[in-house]
């Protein structure tokens, strides 16, 4: 008889991670499978202690390509994707099974993601990580490969996980240059600009940013599209105080969606800087026509640590995974909104 569950994954040079990994999806599937894109530590190794089955992918730049050469030796009636950063919280999964089991499912099933950053904040989205195999889904684009399930019915499972990948000091930059890195060789597309924008803000590369971001909002994206571009542009143009274009991602993003917080974000800090200017304009230190103090009390330095620290901190809040992309179709998919957070 076949597996009711597979669960999928893509490795190299994971050791430290991928244990806790097969132990918590071991509860989930009955088959596993580790497609090792050449690691040199032992993460093969330690895959075959957990009983996963591992099988040697060469990575050719294209982690689309990767995770269907993975999917094409599933044998199960559902597929679970998870990378090895991932844990699957236990408390979901027995009514997952269940379900899995007994009811008519729709072919695409979404699993809610929490994602945890150093400080302890955690953002949640949701994905379609969980689908049937005779759907016959596959992934698509280089870097933020997303499962190309357009059109497809979806319903929320119960399942959780647990991402932790970017919590080691220096993951998060190290990622975002190898995104680049592959993003920048992909044939131009609205999906080539968005992953270009998204990397090259999250390091401070503000025209590269800038740049993507124009592009993106002049290719033929569909609206949310449009407004993460406008986002990224403008957050990148406002960095280095390039007033035009800000004014003109923001303005475009709002022929889309007049209160988008994305925009309302970057409006927020563009008031800082202006609310920080009045003060040295207008403060006691400055010849005034009666030398009045302000009526309120205010608190510059609050305000400059809060800029500050967005500013070191700009990047979009969906840069935290190689698998959870922007979707690149028109329509309004739930990756699509899941990445517009």
């Amino acid at each position: 008889r076949y597996p009711l569950v597979t669960a999928c994954l893509i490795a190299r040079n994971e050791e430290a991670m991928i244990g806790e990994c097969l132990v918590a999806l071991q509860r989930l599937a009955e088959e596993i499978i580790v497609g090792d894109t050449g690691s040199t530590d032992r993460t093969a190794a330690i895959a075959r202690e957990h009983g996963a089955s591992v099988i040697d992918v060469p990575w050719t730049d294209d982690f689309a390509a990767a995770r269907n050469t993975v999917l094409d030796k599933a044998t199960g009636q559902w597929v679970l994707v998870a990378d090895c950063d991932e844990v699957l919280k236990p408390e979901g999964i027995p009514d997952a099974l269940h379900h899995l089991a007994t009811d008519d499912l729709p072919p695409a099933l979404l699993v809610k993601i929490l994602n945890h950053y150093p400080g302890g904040r955690v953002m949640e989205m949701v994905a379609p990580r969980l689908f049937s195999r005779a759907a016959g889904f596959r992934y698509v684009h280089a870097i933020h490969e997303q499962l190309d399930a357009d059109g497809a019915d979806a319903a929320r499972s119960t399942l959780v996980l647990d991402h932790c990948g970017y919590l080691p000091e220096g993951a998060c930059e190290a990622k975002e240059r190898r995104n680049l890195h592959i993003a920048l060789k992909m044939p131009d597309s609205p999906h080539k600009h968005h992953c270009v924008a998204r990397s090259a803000l999250a390091l401070k590369e503000w025209s590269r940013a800038i740049d993507a971001g124009r592009k993106l909002v002049n290719s033929d994206c569909g609206p949310m599209l449009l407004v993460e571009g406008c986002a990224m542009g403008g957050g990148a143009a406002l960095a280095i105080n390039d007033r035009v274009s800000f004014e003109t991602f923001v303005a475009l993003a709002k022929t889309v969606s007049t209160d988008a917080p994305d925009i309302r974000w970057l409006e927020l800090l563009d008031a800082g800087q202006n609310y920080l200017r009045s003060l040295e304009e207008h403060g006691l230190d400055t010849p005034g026509e009666y030398l009045r103090a302000p009526v309120f009390r205010h608190d510059p330095q609050a305000v400059n640590a809060l800029l500050g620290h967005k500013r070191n901190e700009l990047r979009p809040i969906n840069s935290h995974d190689n698998t959870e992309p922007p979707a690149s179709s028109n329509a309004g998919s739930p990756e699509e909104e899941a990445c517009l957070g």
